[in-house]
């Protein structure tokens, strides 16, 4: 029997949603080949803004790091592998994409795509009068909700990767949308939101909910990537 991966559960507190429609309508082909998948993928970008050279120091993304690092430790660096032949789940918003293009909004910022297989065990939810409501669709009536750009709190999984090339994969489990940000021009579940938004507060992270924007906004050399 396979040994069953060990998931780090991170969460993402100050970043700004891309591709947000995926959260609610599900990517059924590969982006690049257009070969059907497996199963279809609710997904969703997370973007942060660059404020260090390299992501593992970026304050935002240090929940990131830890769990990644914790990988590493525990399932990569035991098989050998050296840090430049895996595939981190931070991405550089400066580098070309799959396609080989630049894409200018995620200029200046690191990325991360998250997604999931299992839609019943994912939260989608906006802040309200303060608290976390369940969010059906991005548009409703007519009336625009969030968009891509909108600011987000993001709670994922990360796990060895199970594909061809080694890695870390990230799994969404909920989305909480903060508060609108500038506009985007593109060409799991358990979680407790409201926790989630008391341990923001906490830190100092004003969430006002929609109608105001969270304040805040402010590889690795050697044998390891940490």
């Amino acid at each position: 029997m396979a040994q069953e991966r060990k998931r780090q559960v991170a969460t993402i507190m100050q970043a700004r949603a891309a591709y947000i429609n995926g959260l609610w309508t599900p990517q059924t082909k590969d982006i690049i080949s257009g070969q059907p998948l497996q199963k279809p993928r609710h997904s969703v970008t997370a973007i942060v803004p660059k404020t260090r050279e390299k992501w593992t120091d970026e304050p935002v993304l240090g929940a990131v790091k830890d769990a990644s690092q914790s990988i590493w430790n525990d399932a990569l660096s035991p098989k050998g592998y050296s840090p430049g032949a895996i595939i981190w789940p931070v991405k550089d918003g400066d580098a070309p994409n799959k396609k080989g293009v630049v894409r200018d909004w995620a200029k200046g910022h690191w990325l991360i795509i998250a997604d999931t297989t299992n839609p019943d065990y994912l939260q989608i939810e906006m802040v309200e009068n303060g608290k976390p409501v369940p969010l059906a669709a991005p548009r409703i009536g007519g009336r625009v909700l969030v968009k891509d750009g909108d600011y987000v709190m993001l709670t994922v999984s990360l796990a060895e990767s199970k594909g061809s090339q080694p890695g870390i994969k990230t799994y969404l489990n909920a989305i909480l949308f903060t508060g609108p940000g500038e506009a985007l021009t593109l060409g799991g579940g358990g979680v407790d939101q409201a926790e989630l938004l008391r341990q923001a507060q906490a830190q100092g992270i004003a969430v006002k909910g929609f109608g105001s924007a969270p304040s805040g906004w402010s590889a690795p050399s050697g044998d390891s990537p940490f």
